[in-house]
């Protein structure tokens, strides 16, 4: 078996838009995601997150699952809508009140709660006047945050700021394919620095609190690899891995973008925001980051891709695909990223925010769900966290995606990640063998000896 250190924590997360439903219910707001999911063909399926799981009706059945599976940590978003109708202002009490029954159910079972202030949702209200490349939000975000401090600051172990910004600004303003649907490189760059400034500025309004808790960020990498040994392959890798990753890390570690990809930047004609006034800001400290790890990319040297000149191949080996075609697996590629972060970041603490995959699930004739490839799939992963933690990286805690079966953003209810089965006709749950497997690694904080599946698969 593979102990982890006695202090080490496990859990799992969600997230508002893509569990709750009730989209307008309690005097909650439009985001930007309720209305682009009304826009025909951006939506697998012509998918909308209306009702999703129900979460907002069903969480304590939900949480009652959380606490069988042992965990320690339940990482949750706040729908900043729900709170915030218009995006600034107004406080909706019943919004507040909703989220606090979740904290006090989570505390009722003797969980720690950790909160996502920004996990995509935001205000239509917001979007109208420019969203997130409107400079004034870093403002609105602050407040927002620390309305949100001042509600639950008390109960709450780990406050995150933003999920993902590299999703929000690259994935939402450049390529598109998240709401608001932005097909613009140079408002990616842009809505990337007001991510960070909001960032910088809700762990400001955090420390000024004096809370007990923790704030950090949560970060993703989806390790890019070169798609052949040739010099051109292995610099775009190395740019891809730059813009995605170190354009995020550098700016809160070391107050400045990274020169080379800047240079690459204004070379191409594209404005780079790096005032020392708001890097400075950008650079507050954090006490942690989280690490969000799926999947390898392999990338290839493009010069048609403007302005990266750089795409992504469709290389599959063995063992290296899920059942829906998403993740290329490379487990190698969470260890990288920890060590990455470790090293050259200098990381205070690490925890592992998302790591998770989506099966082909089915209930079976013996009414069980049988997902062995997820098992396979976890158990890689976790092992190669295990790894970073016995080379001395300082990593905290692991939190899966997802407990429930959910609203997978662009590709509706086709993708299933949860440990948890949802029936999206009845709304039935049922744990699937990833859970009862995942509720093991917890109780012994440690990895079985186990032997893969996907062996020569």
């Amino acid at each position: 078996m593979r102990k982890f250190p006695d202090d080490f924590f496990w859990g799992v997360s969600t997230s508002s838009f893509q569990v709750e439903g009730a989209w307008d219910e309690d005097g909650k707001g439009e985001s930007i995601w309720d209305r682009y999911c009304m826009m025909p063909g951006n939506i697998r399926g012509g998918d909308t997150s209306r009702v999703a799981c129900d979460y907002y009706h069903r969480f304590r059945d939900d949480l009652k699952i959380v606490a069988d599976l042992g965990v320690d940590v339940y990482r949750f978003s706040i729908s900043w809508p729900r709170v915030m109708p218009d995006g600034t202002g107004r406080i909706n009490p019943k919004g507040v009140e909703f989220y606090r029954s979740v904290i006090e159910t989570l505390k009722q079972h003797g969980i720690k709660p950790m909160v996502i202030l920004y996990m995509w949702d935001l205000p239509q209200a917001l979007q109208d006047r420019g969203g997130w490349m409107n400079p004034e939000i870093s403002d609105w975000f602050a407040d927002y945050a620390e309305a949100m401090y001042s509600e639950f600051g008390e109960d709450v172990v780990k406050w995150i700021t933003v999920n993902e910004p590299h999703v929000v600004s690259h994935v939402a303003h450049a390529i598109g394919r998240h709401a608001p649907g932005i097909q613009d490189f140079q408002a990616s760059l842009d809505v990337a620095h007001n991510l960070l400034l909001a960032h910088g500025k809700a762990v400001g309004r955090y420390r000024a609190k004096q809370l007990n808790g923790e704030v950090g960020i949560g970060l993703n990498l989806n390790t890019g690899r070169p798609a052949s040994d040739s010099e051109a392959d292995v610099r775009a890798a190395e740019r891809i891995n730059e813009v995605e990753g170190s354009w995020f890390f550098s700016p809160i570690f070391r107050g400045e973008y990274p020169a080379e990809a800047v240079r690459w930047f204004r070379d191409r004609g594209l404005r780079v925001n790096d005032s020392a006034e708001d890097m400075k800001i950008i650079h507050t400290p954090v006490d942690f980051v989280a690490l969000n790890y799926y999947k390898v990319r392999y990338i290839a040297d493009d010069p048609g891709q403007w302005p990266l000149e750089a795409c992504e191949l469709k290389i599959f080996g063995p063992g290296q695909f899920d059942d829906a075609g998403v993740n290329q697996k490379y487990p190698e590629g969470m260890y990288d990223y920890i060590m990455w972060a470790h090293r050259k970041w200098n990381v205070p603490k690490i925890l592992v925010g998302e790591n998770g995959c989506p099966v082909a699930d089915f209930v079976s004739v013996d009414g069980g769900v049988h997902d062995q490839a997820r098992i396979d799939y976890l158990y890689r992963h976790i092992e190669q966290v295990h790894r970073a933690v016995s080379e001395g990286a300082p990593v905290e805690g692991y939190l899966l995606w997802s407990l429930l079966d959910n609203f997978e953003l662009s590709f509706g209810y086709s993708h299933r990640f949860g440990i948890v089965y949802v029936d999206f006709d009845t709304l039935e749950r049922v744990r699937k063998d990833s859970s009862y497997w995942y509720a093991g690694v917890i109780e012994a904080n440690a990895l079985p000896a186990y032997e893969s599946t996907e062996a020569g698969r």
